[in-house]
């Protein structure tokens, strides 16, 4: 089997700028999707779950939404190009917890937020790829801005001491310069 090239390589820059996240209310699960770049973008959904893939193209600057029908635990993947995934999974003992994502700064230097609410009666611990942990208080909300390598993204969050709840968003952000590949 071939082998994927130690290293990086030079990138060009892309139109693309994707953002998408999962909403939890009741029996039903909510993609958002976002796209902040200038051609359209294809959204593939895959909600593991149910065994459905949903394809959804969002024209420039439009956000566009899907909806599905849970019970109990879900667990979706959203996939679009450049790279480009937001996963949720969880169950209705973590439904009072909500990530946002979403692209900030300027267009030269973009960041990646995710902002989670915790709409439950007591505070979580937020436990974040790479070892770093945010408590959310009951009402409250935290932002947690992606480290970037050379425009690439890749964060992973959980809550400590539930094994259900995981948000995983990895990507690259466009800056309209040339960058390189992910590692």
């Amino acid at each position: 089997m071939p082998t994927q090239e130690p290293g990086r390589a030079k990138a060009r820059p892309l139109p693309y700028q994707p953002v998408a996240w999962t909403e939890i209310s009741g029996s039903t699960a909510t993609i958002r999707y976002g796209n902040q770049g200038s051609v359209p973008m294809p959204f593939q959904t895959f909600a593991y779950h149910v065994n459905s893939i949903r394809q959804t193209v969002v024209p420039p600057g439009v956000t566009a939404e899907e909806r599905f029908q849970i019970s109990g635990s879900y667990d979706f993947a959203v996939h679009a190009p450049n790279g480009f995934l937001a996963e949720a999974a969880g169950s209705a003992d973590t439904a009072a917890l909500t990530a946002t994502a979403a692209i900030g700064g300027t267009t030269s230097t973009p960041t990646f937020v995710v902002t989670v609410r915790n709409s439950g009666s007591s505070a979580v611990t937020v436990e974040v790829s790479g070892g770093s942990r945010a408590t959310v208080d009951a009402g409250a909300t935290h932002d947690f801005t992606a480290p970037l390598d050379d425009g690439w993204y890749d964060l992973t969050l959980t809550v400590s001491g539930n094994t259900n709840w995981r948000r995983h968003f990895a990507g690259h952000l466009e800056n309209g310069s040339s960058s390189t590949t992910a590692q």
